[in-house]
């Protein structure tokens, strides 16, 4: 792969520089460079460490299938990817990333070139009445896709169908913008789903929701992200800018359960996922931020309706 531009270099360079391994596929390229800003993009990299500085890049999903990594998003976000989610950036935004796990990493990154993501909401907007009718206005710009999201079986096939292309030797240019076409709307979607969400703010200005909004979104990416650590409630208050009153009731309002909930679930999910992956309960527990196995015993009960070792003997049986 060749690179033109400065920091396409200086990424190459690092790639080398690290001894990772990475494959890519790309098309509509420009002459001035084939990297982030000038193609549509599928890069999937395979390392133990290593870690990106701080640039911007084009609209992009963070997409991990083995292991996780962390980014630093405009100096005042920290979010952690890992097996339950994956992160779309907005185009033009500052980040830095690197990844955190000792073990092998697999991460599928997705780059839409700028123009191209244009031409996709037009064609969106002329075509689909329905959408137009509920997305608040039609302009690039406001459209924020940004945020951690939960793993779909829809997106997740698409993104195997990525790797599985990537480390194959076969050219199917026509199947390969076709998933991209596919994909792009299922974020679409997903950003649709997104502007339904901020509606359930109620504030009259739609500059005051906004903002609102994107301060929840950094207490929950805050509870994402941190989920295995001892964390309180006023932590994650403080990462959201807001009082601890007004972040647990408008935390609520938007996301319809308490920060406690959201963060009990989340822990639990994970512990889930290590079960199924022959953890053991003590494990497991320990490992999704549980102080003990009173608490994760409890939790994990009344989210899972079963026990933790039922739910574990349950999913071993199911493997035979």
């Amino acid at each position: 792969m060749g690179f033109n531009c400065t920091f396409c270099k200086s990424l190459g360079a690092k790639f080398a520089e690290d001894s990772s391994t990475f494959v890519n596929r790309s098309y509509g390229k420009s002459d001035s460079c084939n990297w982030t800003n000038c193609s549509n993009l599928v890069i999937l990299t395979k390392t133990k460490n290593i870690s990106f500085p701080n640039h911007n890049g084009s609209l992009s999903i963070k997409y991990p299938l083995k292991g996780g990594e962390n980014y630093e998003i405009q100096s005042d976000r920290n979010v952690k990817v890992d097996f339950s989610n994956f992160l779309i950036l907005n185009a033009h935004q500052n980040y830095a990333s690197e990844f955190y796990s000792n073990t092998d990493n697999e991460i599928l990154c997705i780059f839409f070139q700028e123009n191209y993501v244009r031409k996709m909401l037009g064609s969106a907007f002329q075509n689909t009445s329905e959408m137009l009718g509920n997305f608040e206005c039609l302009v690039y710009e406001d459209f924020v896709f940004d945020t951690l999201h939960k793993k779909s079986p829809e997106i997740d096939i698409i993104m195997r169908w990525f790797r599985r292309y990537l480390i194959s030797s076969k050219e199917d240019q026509f199947s390969f913008q076709h998933k991209f076409v596919e994909l792009f709307y299922h974020i679409l979607y997903l950003n649709l789903d997104l502007v339904k969400l901020k509606k359930n703010l109620k504030y009259q200005k739609k500059s005051t929701r906004d903002e609102i909004y994107r301060r929840l979104q950094k207490g929950r990416e805050y509870i994402e992200s941190n989920f295995a650590n001892k964390i309180k409630l006023d932590e994650i208050a403080d990462s959201s800018n807001l009082s601890l009153f007004h972040f647990v009731r408008k935390f609520k309002e938007l996301f319809g359960v308490s920060p406690h909930y959201y963060l009990s679930r989340k822990r639990v999910d994970h512990a889930a996922y290590l079960l199924k992956n022959n953890y053991s309960v003590t494990e497991a527990c320990y490992s999704s931020g549980f102080i003990d196995s009173a608490h994760f015993s409890k939790a994990f009960k009344q989210i899972k309706k079963e026990s933790p070792l039922a739910y574990k003997k349950r999913f071993k049986k199911s493997n035979f």
